[in-house]
């Protein structure tokens, strides 16, 4: 990161109600917010009903409820390598996309695989792509947006989008589909191409942006000079 861009970040920005207005104008904050919405989802829904789905396989109850904790510890470790990763290309759109997809993998391996180890490995799938994207969409918003003030109405738009996945998932995980949650799994891999179809379109936008200003085709970014971008 360059001196310009953390100097940028440091910068003291007095809110006003003109400001205000025209964050809540910008399609960006709501397409982060959204991306938030689509990775809290699986994940709520995965650790409020684990224990059901893997009981449904015939183990016992305590046994459940011991296996729900490998997965999370494992997510905790992919999420690690992937952050370092992705700071490391300085990509971000790639990282979501990907992490999406292999969400959507372990949802249908946890709702259709037959067998039950196959279905527990599913979990740690679907875990690993949604919990590293929960710290992958604040960096991805935090980079992309320029300035105290925007940052605070962005931030605070983004988590509630996230309360507002656990509400969809207590919604959709509903008890009458016990044990299998066809439905709820169903509604967790909708959110899942939702991040990817999202994150694809902003990646390119993000992409043409910068290259436009590369090309003088266009004034600086948020009429910052020196900042770009995080595609």
């Amino acid at each position: 990161m360059s001196h310009n861009i953390i100097t940028i970040a440091a910068e003291y920005d007095q809110m006003s109600w003109a400001k205000f207005r025209s964050y809540l104008l910008d399609v960006k904050i709501w397409c982060f917010g959204l991306l938030f919405f689509g990775s809290t989802v699986p994940s709520y829904a995965i650790a409020s009903f684990a224990p059901i789905i893997l009981m449904g396989g015939g183990r016992s109850v305590v046994q459940s409820q011991l296996l729900t904790a490998p997965p999370f510890v494992a997510s905790v470790v992919f999420a690690l390598i992937t952050a370092y990763l992705s700071d490391k290309t300085g990509k971000r759109s790639l990282y979501l996309i990907g992490q999406a997809a292999l969400c959507i993998a372990g949802l249908m391996l946890t709702g259709y695989a037959q067998n039950n180890n196959v279905r527990y490995a599913g979990l740690f799938l679907a875990l690993m792509g949604c919990q590293a994207n929960i710290p992958c969409v604040l960096a991805y918003q935090s980079t992309n947006i320029v300035g105290q003030s925007k940052r605070a109405i962005s931030n605070a738009i983004v988590i509630g989008f996230g309360g507002f996945g656990g509400i969809y998932s207590a919604l959709t995980f509903r008890s009458q589909d016990a044990p299998r949650y066809i439905p709820g799994l169903w509604a967790s891999v909708a959110c899942e191409v939702l991040i990817i179809i999202s994150t694809t379109f902003m990646g390119l936008y993000f992409v043409r942006e910068n290259k436009r200003v590369r090309l003088g085709l266009r004034g600086p970014i948020e009429g910052r000079e020196g900042f770009f971008f995080t595609p």
